[in-house]
């Protein structure tokens, strides 16, 4: 029947069970055949041996998750193409990154990236800044977790919070007992499952909307298609400027200081490989965000005059695509599966690096100074644990992050929370000899206090949102398939209250597009590290990174002026003098 809600099969459940236990089997073989991983070092970097394919890879879907497979479509079906110059801008940060990150992150040889921090500043600024990144990893772990369940949840009609669990534990085995080699491998997996699952839906989407010519003629009426709109509007949620300015210092932040991907990259022998593996990875990244874009417009072909969230077909605006999906592919054999085994691989990739990496860090940071004498195959055990312990938290946390709107501006928002300061921190602590660690920490606590202070604004006042036109005019009383749950409203309700309640008004900053939050972040969290450093004084621990600057940064220093190498380097080194020595990679300095 036309008004009744399509669910997925037994045939789909199949290729959904095959992926996850593919997934869970890569971690089972290299958790039990493989001996060599009963050291930290093995366990969290594969002992530096990983080849290209397999690092590439599993930063590629640690970046993707299910933000991408489901945000960015909804982002374009809501306002349009104009994300386009997201793609252009991954290419730009992956020369960046190249430049001066990895470099600098092989040189200090940790699996902890946030180690400079206390080789640059001191002990306690590396601890505070572990223990804020933790927080935010879980944070948009979980939001990844509630996204992808609500999204199962629409094709199953299983309980949301029964999804939750299911994937938690399944991600929680195999990350724990396979380790970083098993998570790497089982991501090479995921990704391939990433990309197919786009590509079926936009050919079959294509081909149940009549092809190019309706998509592009509905979408081109309806302005979605428009890619130089320059408003200088900073509430305007995409423009050329948030795209482009705003994106830069946002994606430049999170991709500079994320322990997640540059664990991948530590893995490689050397720092070549590395920055081949990067170049890989953001090229796929680059070219899947776009054919995401275009998922949101097909949808929008298909939905032009009846809106799924308006017409109450769907709870939230993470349903959009399982909805569509359902709708064109779900009379169909296995392909329905195919799209949610796409998904939940996109989901658990994330979730892995999260469980893999957090327990990285806090085993290096706060568990082995206070016991040095732990024995590699004890500490091993440890980390096993912590990642449980991780696992249940990200449950605890959905609580918080199932107040966003959609899991894209969830995902970014978490991420704006620490990352813009944490970039402050490293780029300063290379560019800025003087800079000490008080300077360090009020800097990243200030651009904390602000990023919190414009997202829990926003989540509370939710200012309504300008999105491009969308219709209910084609609805009938069968477009209304979906029953909700008692506890779960549209994620555009309360935005719409508001606009019938003149007396309500907004602070600016909470209603900003949240793309410009990394960005003012960064200029708040800068401008209290330059003002602090003249106050304190100079930072004494330079000379301790000499020889883990990077080539691109020791170039910068020499060719100041003499007047400003004064002023910023305090003469801290002669410009004639070579700091390129790198520090010797070993399993002993792993920590």
């Amino acid at each position: 029947m036309e008004n009744e809600q399509r669910l997925l099969k037994s045939d789909d459940y199949v290729v959904v069970a095959a992926m996850v236990i593919v997934s869970t089997s890569i971690g089972i073989y290299y958790g039990i055949t493989k001996k060599k991983q009963s050291s930290p070092f093995e366990y969290f970097l594969a002992g530096r041996r990983m080849t290209l394919i397999p690092m590439a890879f599993s930063a590629f879907a640690t970046g993707m998750g299910p933000a991408t497979v489901l945000g960015t479509p909804t982002e374009s079906y809501n306002f349009g193409m104009q994300i386009v110059w997201w793609c252009i801008i991954q290419f730009l940060i992956a020369f960046i990154l190249n430049w001066i990150f990895i470099p600098l992150y092989h040189k200090m040889g940790s699996m902890n990236v946030y180690k400079f921090l206390e080789v640059r500043y001191n002990t306690k600024t590396k601890n505070v800044v572990t223990t804020m990144a933790a927080v935010r990893a879980i944070l948009q772990c979980s939001n990844i977790v509630y996204g992808t369940a609500t999204a199962l949840n629409r094709a199953t009609n299983i309980e949301t919070w029964v999804i939750i669990g299911s994937i938690t534990g399944i991600c929680v085995l195999y990350t724990s007992v396979g380790g970083m080699k098993g998570v790497m491998w089982a991501d090479v997996i995921q990704a391939v499952a990433m990309v197919l699952s786009f590509v079926t839906v936009i050919v079959m989407g294509l081909i149940y909307v009549g092809g190019v010519g309706p998509v592009w003629k509905r979408s081109y009426e309806s302005g979605r298609l428009q890619i130089f709109n320059f408003d200088t509007n900073p509430t305007t949620r995409h423009t050329f400027w948030t795209s482009t300015v705003g994106y830069f210092f946002s994606y430049l932040a999170g991709a500079s200081t994320s322990q997640l991907v540059h664990q991948r990259y530590l893995t490689a022998p050397t720092i070549k490989e590395a920055r081949r593996g990067n170049m890989l990875s953001l090229s796929m990244t680059a070219s899947t965000v776009f054919l995401s874009q275009i998922i949101g417009i097909i949808i929008y072909a298909e939905y032009h005059t009846c809106d799924p969230i308006k017409s109450k077909t769907i709870q939230n605006m993470n349903q959009l695509v399982p909805e569509f999906v359902m709708k064109v592919m779900g009379a169909y054999p296995i392909l329905p599966g195919l799209f949610f085994a796409g998904l939940l691989a996109a989901c658990l990739s994330t979730m892995s690096s999260v469980y893999n990496s957090i327990p990285a860090i806090i085993m290096e940071s706060l568990i082995q100074p206070s016991k040095p004498n732990m024995s590699a195959k004890q500490a091993t055990v440890v980390c096993k644990l912590l990642a449980v312990v991780v696992g249940i938290l990200n449950i605890m946390c959905i609580l918080f992050t199932k107040n966003f709107p959609n899991v894209k501006q969830a995902s970014v928002s978490t991420a704006s929370i620490i990352d813009g300061s944490l970039l402050i921190l490293i780029l300063f602590g290379l560019l800025l000899p003087q800079a000490s660690f008080k300077a360090a920490l009020l800097s990243f606590l200030s651009g904390i206090l602000v990023s919190l202070w414009i997202v829990i604004g926003g989540l509370i006042v939710r200012p309504p949102l300008k999105t491009k036109p969308l219709s209910v005019e084609g609805c009938s009383a069968d477009n209304v398939t979906f029953r909700f749950h008692p506890e779960m409203t549209p994620d555009r309700s309360s935005a719409e209250e508001n606009l019938q309640m003149p007396w309500i008004t907004y602070f600016p900053l909470h209603s900003l597009s949240y793309i410009w939050i990394s960005m003012i972040v960064i200029f708040v969290s800068g401008f209290v590290f330059i003002v602090m450093s003249q106050i304190f004084a100079k930072g004494e621990q330079w000379k301790l990174i000499r020889d883990v600057i990077p080539d691109s940064i020791q170039n910068f220093h020499r060719r100041l002026s003499k007047p400003l190498r004064k002023i910023l380097l305090c003469d801290i080194y002669d410009e004639d003098e070579h700091l390129t020595k790198p520090v010797t990679q070993t399993r002993e300095n792993v920590f």
